[in-house]
């Protein structure tokens, strides 16, 4: 048994059907929170989301929470990656994904280069990849790099000089 639950992206509770209802009507657990930056937006997701984890009960502005120091603003740059003309034949996206993104040599090393410059200014860096062999990837040309250490399992260490 659980005594609490906190469901993170809380507007998934979007209805009285689906996994997030499933799992949250089996937990016995009476302390529950829920986390989002997203309203929900149709009156069942509404109600379906204070029936299982319970009335609003604070709300915190971007403003605000990045004034207390516990929300960052995020700044996104688009980088122009090279034409990979190898995935021009290619049909599925899945083969297109992995050619021209999970195993992609140019894109890749790109994405360590621009972590490097962000890290030797002393900036954190957070790589997101929704493929244990793309982070795989990522690694070897790190390692490559000599930039890419090990700290614990799935956490790594950069470190330039």
């Amino acid at each position: 048994m659980y005594d609490m639950v906190i469901v993170d992206e809380v507007q998934h509770v979007s209805g009285f059907k689906g996994d997030y209802f499933d799992i949250l009507t089996k937990l016995p657990a009476p302390l529950r929170f829920g986390l989002t930056a997203t309203p929900i937006e149709t009156e069942e997701g509404k109600l379906a989301s204070e029936g299982l984890i319970g009335s609003v009960v604070a709300s915190l502005s971007v403003q605000e929470g990045s004034e207390l120091g516990i929300i960052a603003k995020p700044i996104i740059k688009l980088l122009r990656v090279p034409k990979n003309h190898s995935v021009n034949e290619l049909r599925r996206y899945q083969d297109v994904y992995r050619e021209g993104v999970v195993e992609s040599k140019v894109r890749n090393t790109m994405i360590i280069e621009k972590a490097k410059e962000h890290i030797l200014k002393g900036d954190s860096v957070l790589i997101l990849v929704s493929q244990i062999d793309h982070g795989n990837f990522l690694l070897e040309i790190g390692k490559k790099r000599a930039c890419l250490s090990y700290l614990s399992k799935g956490v790594l260490k950069m470190t330039f000089g």
